[in-house]
């Protein structure tokens, strides 16, 4: 008889061993699903300031994480050479699509533009 890791006829086991990864995707996939039902999933699109005074937009599920993954050297491109970077402006969003769209716009607007939106958060703290 060939035994099967996590099957075992006299153990009271009744999971077949496909079945155990099954269920725990199908756990996996509500509790995410509740978590944004709840609004406890967020994201974020934001602005980060380099080295060289240049803003760079982009979006995430967590800032501090973002920034540094972004000032080890292993963020975008474009932050690489302009280390280290700050965030200085975000946004929540409920949806990642959400949060696309807002980037997308973001990205669009001119460097003036992008210097008020930081300048709007400076002036509130």
């Amino acid at each position: 008889m060939v035994r099967t890791p996590g099957f075992h006829p006299g153990n009271g086991s009744s999971i077949l061993p496909g079945a155990a990864i099954a269920v725990k995707h199908f756990l996996f996939c509500n509790y995410f699903n509740l978590l944004i039902k709840l609004n406890i999933m967020s994201y974020y699109i934001y602005l980060l300031r380099c080295q060289d005074g240049s803003l760079y937009a982009g979006s995430c599920k967590d800032l501090h994480e973002r920034e540094r993954i972004h000032n080890t050297g292993k963020g975008a491109k474009y932050t690489r050479s302009r280390l280290p970077v700050h965030i200085v402006y975000s946004e929540e969003y409920a949806t990642r699509s959400e949060a696309l769209k807002r980037e997308a716009e973001v990205k669009r607007l001119s460097k003036e533009s992008k210097e008020h939106l930081t300048q709007k958060i400076d002036n509130n703290t």
